[in-house]
C-alpha cells in the first residue's frame, strides 16, 4: 500500500511530517548522552518506567537505587499477572523497549517470543548485548531502530 507521504491528500502528509517529526525528537532524547546515562545509571538500567514501591520510613542514599530497581521490576511483574495467559506460542511485541527488562522477564515468565520496538540505537545495543550475553536474541528479537508508528511487524 502507498505511504502516507505518497497520497496528495495535505492531511496525510502533514500526519506523517509529524509523525517522523516525534520519531526524530523521541530519537535524539533518547540517545543523547544525558539521558541514556540517567536511565542505566539512575533508573536501573533494565526497566524504564515508574515502578510499585512498598511505603518505606526514611531510605537512606545506599537503598534509593535498589528501590527504583526492584519497584521498577515488581510493575513489571504485576502487569504480566495481569496479561495472562501468554505461552511459548505468544508473539509479543514490547513498544518502546528501551533496554528489554521487559521483554526479557516476558520471555523467561513464559517462554514468549518478544520482539522489541524502540527508536534508541544505544538503548537497542544495550539490549542487545544483554539478549546475547544471556542467550536469549533468538526468542528476544531487535531487529533494529524502529518506530512504534511504523513497527514493520506483522499485524
Amino acid at each position: 500500500s502507498p505511504s502516507p507521504s505518497s497520497n496528495n491528500n495535505p492531511l496525510l502528509i502533514a500526519m506523517s511530517n509529524n509523525i517522523q517529526t516525534l520519531n526524530n525528537v523521541a530519537q535524539s532524547y533518547y540517545d543523547s548522552d544525558d539521558a541514556f546515562n540517567f536511565y542505566q545509571q539512575v533508573w536501573g538500567g533494565s526497566f524504564i518506567h515508574v515502578g510499585i514501591y512498598e511505603p518505606k520510613t526514611n531510605p537512606n542514599d545506599d537503598d534509593i537505587l535498589e528501590a527504583i530497581k526492584k519497584a521498577s521490576h515488581e510493575s513489571s511483574i504485576h502487569l504480566f499477572n495481569l496479561s495472562k495467559p501468554l505461552s511459548t506460542s505468544s508473539m509479543v511485541m514490547d513498544m518502546g523497549s528501551g533496554y528489554g527488562g521487559n521483554a526479557r522477564l516476558c520471555h523467561s515468565l513464559f517462554g514468549s517470543m518478544v520482539v522489541c520496538i524502540d527508536l534508541s540505537r544505544k538503548e537497542n545495543a544495550v539490549n542487545i548485548s544483554l539478549n546475547e550475553s544471556l542467550g536469549v536474541s533468538d526468542r528476544v528479537v531487535v531487529p533494529g531502530e524502529r518506530s512504534f508508528f511504523d513497527t514493520k511487524e506483522p499485524d
